[in-house]
C-alpha cells in the first residue's frame, strides 16, 4: 500500500517501453542497482527519442512498479534535411510526379512539428502548391511543384530560419 520495504536490499532492474508495449533502450549507468533500505536510485536515466513511455522497476520477488505514462517531447528544431523528391523530370508546365519533402529534427533526430518551411525557386521557373509548409508530427514538410513554361533545369530550395542545413536544395 505504498509503504517502503526498508528491509529490502535486493537488485532492482529498470526498463522502459512505449505505451503500445514496444520495449525501448534507456540509457542509464547500469540497468540494475541494489536497493538500500528499500530505495533504489538510478542516476543518469535518459531517453532521447520523443514518445509516450512507461518506466518499469522490477523488484524480483516483491513484484514490479509501472509508472503512469511519461510524455517526452522533441527538443527545439535544429536541422533541416532533404527527405526525397529531388532529381525528378517532367515536361514544361507539368506537375512533378512526387512531392518535394524535407524533415526538421531536433538535436537527437526526433521530428519537430509546427515549423514553417519556405519553398522557393533558386533558378529556372516553377510554381508550388504551398510556398510555406508547416511540418507535421513527424517533422516533415512537403510541397508539390509544377514546372514553368521554359525548358531547362529548375533548382528549388527549402528554407527554415536558423536551422543547420538550411537552405536545402
Amino acid at each position: 500500500f505504498g509503504n517502503v520495504a526498508t528491509g529490502f536490499t535486493g537488485p532492482v532492474t529498470l526498463t522502459a517501453e512505449l505505451t503500445d508495449g514496444t520495449p525501448v533502450a534507456v540509457l542509464v549507468q547500469g540497468d540494475s542497482v541494489s536497493a538500500i533500505a528499500g530505495i533504489a536510485t538510478f542516476d543518469n536515466v535518459r531517453i532521447d527519442a520523443s514518445g509516450i513511455y512507461r518506466l518499469i522497476a522490477d523488484f524480483g520477488a516483491l513484484g514490479t512498479i509501472v509508472t503512469d505514462p511519461i510524455v517526452i517531447s522533441p527538443a527545439g528544431p535544429s536541422t533541416l534535411t532533404l527527405l526525397d523528391g529531388d532529381g525528378q523530370t517532367a515536361a514544361v508546365s507539368q506537375l512533378l510526379g512526387a512531392p518535394l519533402r524535407v524533415r526538421v529534427t531536433d538535436a537527437f533526430g526526433n521530428g519537430v512539428s509546427g515549423v514553417n518551411v519556405n519553398w522557393g525557386v533558386t533558378s529556372g521557373s516553377a510554381e508550388f502548391s504551398d510556398t510555406v509548409a508547416v511540418t507535421d508530427t513527424n517533422g516533415v514538410a512537403q510541397t508539390t511543384v509544377t514546372l514553368g513554361t521554359t525548358s531547362g533545369t529548375v533548382s528549388i530550395g527549402a528554407f527554415a530560419a536558423g536551422l543547420t542545413g538550411s537552405p536545402v536544395s
